[in-house]
Parts: structure tokens; sequence; C-alpha cells
């Protein structure tokens, strides 16, 4: 009987899956083979490139299997000069592509891939991201939302930092909080003020990105927004055009229920199966020995699937499982009241004041 039903769940989320436009799961690759830009990575210098990352995902994360029954197409950027490393490992299960700009402006390698025709999921390599979940929510509602990680910047030598926005301006220019790097408070002021942006724009704001979802209908105003953000840091340019995306009334932003932070790495035993991703998890250690049978898609594994209207946006299973600090109100799970100060609309609320800041220096990514 559990395998009936098991049967059953599996052909109607394919079935919801091919319902719909293929959804883009974009993955960015650092590199490939020993770069410059990798002197200071101790794993870099063990070999632990690219080649280990695709192969990691595609046969110890399974997202092989995964991609055809959830209606996926995989692309994969890596840096100039590096395809032809890419393509035999993919063997036609994802493609491969040059991100022609460095991942710390990464808005404008997604410029590139955000066409209109498919909704866009993006991650950095090393990230887990439970495929069959984020599709059975896509397919419940979420569709409508632009979505990043919850929590904000968390890492084992700082204090947490909450994703925040700023208003332009003395709020700005005043706060000890703001540590981005390339000069990001002056290139996001600037930014707002070029009005060619499109967008109802304020603030500037800071934020987990290294998962993200873009809804294609977002794609114009997204695409239209990137030049005037051209040269704002990464963590810094997305989180404010989603702002602006979500006050123009273009995509409400929801936050996802992420595993770990920006600057951690986490071992594949801390990661809950009810996770919708995590962050950053250790490819090299999955190459080599796998990963726990819970956090492979069920695709993969006789499981079953998640039945793709049963996450949705309001539900007690949703609001529990994938957004936690988050409360119900009117039948949208919306961020909690946030005693401690104000966080901009759209973004997730304060879970406690900052008590430091990261070092200066130190990468927020």
């Amino acid at each position: 009987i559990m395998s009936a039903l098991r049967a059953v769940a599996l052909a109607v989320a394919v079935a919801a899956a091919a319902a719909r436009p293929p959804l883009l799961l974009l993955i960015h690759m650092p590199w490939f083979s020993p770069n410059p830009e990798a002197r200071d990575d101790p794993l870099a210098q063990r070999g632990y490139h690219g080649h280990i990352r695709v192969r990691a995902l595609l046969e110890k994360l399974k997202y092989r299997c995964a991609l055809e029954p959830l209606n996926l197409r995989m692309v994969v950027m890596v840096q100039p000069g590096e395809l032809a490393g890419c393509v035999p490992l993919c063997a036609g299960a994802c493609t491969c592509v040059e991100a022609r700009h460095h991942r710390e402006v990464m808005q404008r390698n997604l410029a590139a891939h955000v066409t209109g025709r498919e909704d866009l999921l993006f991650a950095h390599a090393d990230c887990w991201l439970n495929l069959d979940r984020l599709t059975a929510l896509i397919d419940g509602g979420a569709a409508n939302y632009t979505m990043t990680p919850a929590r904000g910047l968390h890492g084992t030598s700082y204090h947490p930092i909450q994703s925040r926005c700023f208003p332009v301006g003395p709020p700005l220019t005043s706060t000890t909080e703001w540590f981005w790097h390339l000069n990001s408070k002056q290139t996001c002021a600037a930014a707002v003020a070029n009005q060619t942006h499109g967008l109802s724009l304020a603030e500037c704001c800071y934020g987990w990105v290294d998962v993200a979802y873009l809804p294609r209908h977002t794609h114009a105003a997204f695409s239209r927004a990137v030049p005037a953000f051209w040269d704002v840091q990464w963590e810094v340019a997305l989180p404010t055009i989603l702002h602006g995306l979500a006050a123009s009334g273009v995509a409400p932003h929801r936050p996802l229920a992420c595993a770990g932070g920006c600057c951690a790495k986490l071992s594949w035993a801390a990661i809950a199966p009810s996770r919708l991703c995590a962050h950053r998890v250790d490819l090299q250690h999955a190459h080599a020995g796998g990963i726990p049978r819970a956090l492979v898609p069920p695709q993969c594994t006789g499981g079953g699937a998640a039945a793709p209207g049963k996450y949705r946006w309001g539900d007690r299973n949703a609001s529990a499982s994938f957004l936690p600090g988050l409360r119900r109100r009117g039948g949208l799970v919306r961020p909690a009241a946030n005693p401690g100060g104000r966080v901009a609309r759209g973004w997730p609320a304060a879970v406690g004041v900052p008590r430091g800041v990261i070092p200066p220096g130190r990468k927020g990514h």
C-alpha cells in the first residue's frame, strides 16, 4: 500500500511539474582548476575544484535523477576558459556556460539568464537544495514571490547579523552595522538615486543570498534594475533590488528556511530533511562518501515525492517547517513583529540586535 501511495504522489508531482515551464536551476562554480583567486583557499589548494563539485551535485546529491521528473533545467556557470572541463561532467544532464563577471557582482551574470520564459532558482555550488520540496512549494503557490534565505549573516567568528535595509541618507551613512566591501554604501546609495532602475526605492539592503528565487514575471523589472546596480556588491545589490520589487508591487519577498549561514561550513548530519536548503555544505565529503539518505530526492530512492499542493503559503506545515520564526496573519505567512527596530517591508524581522560585525576584510559569502 505504501509503495502504491508513493507512486501516486510521485505521479502527481511529475504532472504538476510538467504543467509549468521548466524551472531554471542556475548553479555557480567559483572555479574548476587552480586559480590565482584561490591561493588563500586551503580546499582549492588540495584540489577541491569544480569537477568535484559538479560530480557531487549530480551523483551524490542525486540532482541528475531529479531534474527530469521535477522539470528542472540545470545550468552550471563556470569561469571564462573552463568550459572544456565542465561539459564532459554534465554529460547531457546539465549545460555549462561562462560566468563572465566576478561572483562579487553576480547580478550581472544573472541578468543573462532572466529571460521571462522560466522561473530561476540560483544557488552557489556549496548549497544543498531540497529540490523536491522547493518545487512543491513553488507549484503550491510560492511562484508569485521572490525568495532568499531567512537568516541573516551567520558564521563562527562573529555575532549573527540580520538581513536589513537602511534609508538612504543619515541612517545609512551613520550606521556601524554596515560592513560590505567594494565601497557598497556609496555605490548602493548612488544606484538608488539613479532612477533608471525603475523601482520605488529609498533604501539600501544587505542579506544572505547564496540561494535566490526569481519568478519569471519579475525578470523584466530585474533586468531593468541591474544596470543601475552594476558595480554594487552582490549581497547588497540583490537584497536591495528585491526590496524594490516588493515596494513597487512587482513581487513580494518571502524568506526561505535554510540551514546554516553565509560563512561557516555545516555538517551533513546537522541538516534536517524538512529544510529547503543548507549552506555551506561539504561537497568534498559528499564526493567521497555520499550524504544521508534522508537528504536525497525521493525520486532517486523510491520514496515518492512531496505532493505539489502540500506546501502552501499560510499552510501550517509551511509556516512550521519552512519558515521558522514567522507567524500566520490573514492567510499569508508574514514576518513577525520586530520589537528591536524597523525592518523594511518584505524582509524577515530581526531575531536580535547585532552585537558585532564581521571583521574588516572578511567575505560575506
